[in-house]
């Protein structure tokens, strides 16, 4: 097949990769950082219970999981401790607690700053 290089396309318009606007809570710890905390899930025929204690920036999650499975109770138990560096992000999602993020997290105030330096006007969104 021959391509025509020189062809122009009869409309570029620029996209962009939907952002999520869900808000996370966080917060960055440091060596006074001291935390006690429990998330429960309890739901049919499963329930979880996430304590989770944060002091001298080790981080400590026990999780109790009590379940059915095929008409078997199950429990299981699992321990992680986590030493944690001075401004490190935890981010608490709803039903696990606080988590060291594998994404990059940005506060409100920094994507503001980031979409003020777009060009929305009208030749750039127009791809000129």
């Amino acid at each position: 097949m021959k391509i025509n290089k020189n062809k122009k396309q009869k409309k570029v318009v620029r996209y962009m990769v939907k952002p999520q606007y869900f808000q996370y809570l966080g917060l960055v710890v440091d060596k006074s950082t001291d935390i006690e905390d429990e998330t429960i899930v309890d739901e049919e025929g499963y329930k979880a219970i996430i304590q989770q204690k944060i002091k001298d920036l080790l981080f400590i999650t026990e999780t109790t999981v009590t379940n059915k499975i095929d008409g078997t109770d199950t429990k299981t138990f699992s321990r992680i401790e986590s030493k944690l560096k001075e401004g490190q992000l935890l981010i608490f999602y709803p039903g696990k607690g606080y988590t060291v993020p594998r994404q990059e997290f940005l506060t409100v105030e920094e994507i503001k700053e980031d979409l003020d330096c777009l060009d929305f006007s009208e030749e750039a969104l127009k791809g000129e």
